[in-house]
């Protein structure tokens, strides 16, 4: 019987490492602004099917990684773009590049806020929430594919991002699309839960730890945007989020259809999906193990019998576990960064 690979490991300084420690240190030489004029150049698109991308880095090859926002953001949202460049910094101070050798570019994928959607019929809203993500992985592989030009993904993720980017992944594979691997962080969608009760247990998770994962953190000027270091200018983000609910009000639909499919419990079949093709490039699923979004021993088993009924599956699944850390460590941007790395170790050249 095929079973994943587990790694529990205890959040330290020890677990960065001293390639991600390295990226940090860069980024507190950088003046505040700095970092985001190093993406606000960088090229947007809204393909003819909604989908708003940004490129980090740029084209060399048919390779990238797509980082696909978490829920209500844009590719244009400071955090997003901090998170991406972050991403990509990481990922070349690993020396994980292209298969020509070059950096690896960042495409930012933007989920459904301010009237923008990515779902555009009754038929396809309705399609996702009963659990078919066909219709989102359809809409951005075609953007990404028609925009850039590239044809072999990574695709990463955080939460909705998380839930989003394993149907892009079992879109990838069920279609033999060249694939880099998967990166998956707070999988949200493990357990069948009401839709009321998984709101409020995010809700509460993020109020209560985010600016704690964010100052442990310690990176400027991501620290800054959130409002918990005072020293950055122009950035904040106020924590009451009454205009960050607004904008998800006014593209509701398609946050009501996601957020159904997520009180579903799709893993098992998602997970399922995904390996029923052959392929060599491992996907990682990154979790804390006090999280109660994406409960650490229910995905553990939840991965275990998924991948015992693959052929395809072995060596191929991977499970790292964070001790100690709730939903919101994936603001944690050198949390965030060491787990994409073990994701796309493999890659190193």
């Amino acid at each position: 019987m095929s079973v994943p690979s587990v790694l529990e490991v205890t959040p330290d300084a020890d677990f960065i490492g001293d390639e991600v420690a390295r990226v940090v240190e860069e980024w507190q030489k950088s003046a505040d602004w700095k970092v985001l004029n190093r993406v606000a150049a960088g090229p947007t698109h809204t393909s003819g099917n909604g989908v708003r991308t940004r490129l980090i880095g740029a084209v060399a090859g048919h390779e990238a990684v797509l980082w696909i926002n978490g829920l209500g953001t844009d590719t244009d949202a400071p955090n997003s773009l901090m998170q991406g460049l972050f991403l990509h910094d990481v990922l070349v101070a690993s020396g994980i590049t292209t298969t020509e050798g070059k950096p690896m570019p960042i495409v930012l994928v933007g989920t459904p806020t301010r009237g923008r959607h990515l779902l555009h019929t009754v038929e396809e809203r309705e399609t996702v929430a009963a659990g078919d993500t066909d219709p989102l992985a359809n809409h951005i592989l075609d953007a990404v594919m028609q925009d850039y030009g590239f044809s072999c993904f990574g695709v990463s993720g955080a939460s909705l991002g998380a839930f989003i980017g394993l149907g892009v992944q079992a879109q990838l594979r069920r279609s033999n699309a060249d694939h880099l691997g998967g990166d998956f962080k707070e999988y949200p969608s493990v357990e069948k839960v009401p839709i009321v009760e998984k709101s409020l247990t995010f809700m509460a998770e993020v109020r209560h730890t985010l600016a704690a994962e964010v100052r442990e953190g310690g990176v400027m000027p991501y620290s800054g945007f959130y409002g918990v270091d005072r020293k950055a200018k122009g950035l904040r983000w106020d924590l009451s989020g009454a205009r960050y609910i607004l904008n998800l009000l006014r593209s509701g639909s398609d946050n009501l259809a996601m957020g159904r499919a997520m009180c579903i419990g799709l893993l098992d079949a998602e997970l399922r999906r995904t390996l029923n093709r052959p392929g060599a490039q491992p996907i990682t699923f990154a979790t804390g193990t006090d999280s109660t979004m994406s409960e650490y021993g229910l995905m553990h088993n939840t991965i275990r019998s998924a991948t015992a009924g693959s052929p395809f599956s072995r060596h191929a699944v991977n499970l790292v576990g964070l001790r100690g850390k709730g939903h919101a460590w994936v603001d944690n941007l050198p949390l965030l960064g060491r787990t994409s790395q073990i994701a796309y170790d493999h890659l190193r050249r």
